[in-house]
């Protein structure tokens, strides 16, 4: 491994020195100089230590497009591959006839395939390189980003649970920085035919926050690796999932309802929705709500090491976050109880 990990090292250390322009010593770096420059990105070894991939990113003034903010870079960054059985020989780009704009995602078990995306135009594709031949599936899903949990985990070499945009549009988070500048066109475009006032209407009804524009909900989908067809296994507001182990069941957290604001106390800073914990048998399609009084919180799911049982931490509907317990959610029904 420390061979494996110096060889990797070498390349980074070659390329930076390849990639890293030098500048006179008579004259200060100038804004032309940092906007030129490349720049690496993530990077990770597969499973049986054969392959390393890592993200380079060319020129920033090169980029296709800059109302992404620091994601802009997305457009103009690749995926180079390292062979680590030769450590001598040069890094090589993963899909020579795909990018710029292909980002890593994660190893099947084995490293025999490896997830990636690719953004171009104003599309994001979950797509799928089979490492034996270098092929690549594109599976047709936009992949969400969620602000907190898993957005794709493999069952296996052959298949991969992927959280996506059920209506194929760019995730929230992608939107963040022009979307107030596009709606706003949108808007003055409509008015500007006639066809109705520009308005953005923000409103709470019996403490509910309202707005126009819920947006997309998403979408978990089995694929199948070596044909890129999928097979939804849920569809709602996903806000986190995690398969098990053996990948019988997957675990998802479900956001039932908005969340009301609360009347009894300040609240700096709110979970959006109401929350419960979902099973589900990827096989048999059977969805099992364990306990729908009991409310889920974020950031903990985590399953036993033999499956048959999974870890979160929640409140009973009505009371507060501080009478919040572990609970072990278990059983053939998905029983749930306290964790002692």
């Amino acid at each position: 491994m420390v061979r494996t990990l110096s060889a990797l090292a070498g390349a980074f250390l070659t390329l930076v020195c390849l990639a890293t322009p030098v500048f006179p010593q008579d004259r200060g770096i100038t804004v032309e100089d940092v906007v030129g420059l490349e720049a690496f990105g993530r990077a990770a070894i597969s499973p049986d230590g054969r392959w390393a991939i890592y993200e380079k990113r060319g020129r920033y003034d090169s980029a296709t497009r800059f109302d992404l903010g620091q994601r802009a870079s997305w457009t103009i960054t690749d995926l180079w591959l390292v062979d680590l059985r030769r450590p001598n020989a040069a890094p090589e780009r993963l899909l020579p006839g795909e990018g710029p704009g292909l980002l890593r995602g994660s190893w099947s078990p084995s490293g025999a395939r490896v997830l990636i995306s690719r953004f171009a135009g104003a599309r994001l594709e979950v797509g799928i390189v089979t490492m034996a031949n270098r092929s690549v599936r594109w599976t047709g899903l936009t992949p969400e980003m969620p602000q907190m949990g898993a957005v794709a985990e493999w069952r296996g070499d052959d298949e991969v649970v992927v959280m996506a945009r059920r209506d194929g549009d760019l995730p929230w988070l992608l939107r963040y920085y022009n979307a107030s500048q596009t709606r706003t066109a949108q808007a003055w475009a409509r008015t500007a035919s006639g066809r109705e006032p520009s308005r953005t209407v923000v409103d709470t009804v019996n403490r509910l926050p309202t707005a126009e524009g819920a947006g997309s909900l998403q979408i978990l989908v089995l694929v199948d690796a070596r044909t890129g067809k999928g097979r939804p296994l849920f569809e709602g507001t996903a806000v986190d999932f995690a398969l098990s182990p053996d990948g019988g069941r997957v675990a998802v957290i479900e956001g039932v309802a908005p969340r009301p604001l609360p009347t009894d106390e300040m609240s700096q800073s709110e979970i959006p929705w109401v929350q419960r914990l979902v099973l589900i048998d990827p096989d048999r399609a059977v969805r099992i709500t364990p306990d729908a009084e009991f409310e889920v919180a974020p950031h903990l799911l985590r399953w036993s090491p033999q499956g048959d049982s999974v870890l979160v931490w929640g409140r009973a509907s009505g009371k507060p976050w501080r009478d919040g317990d572990l609970r072990k959610v278990t059983g053939p029904r998905g029983c749930a109880g306290r964790s002692p």
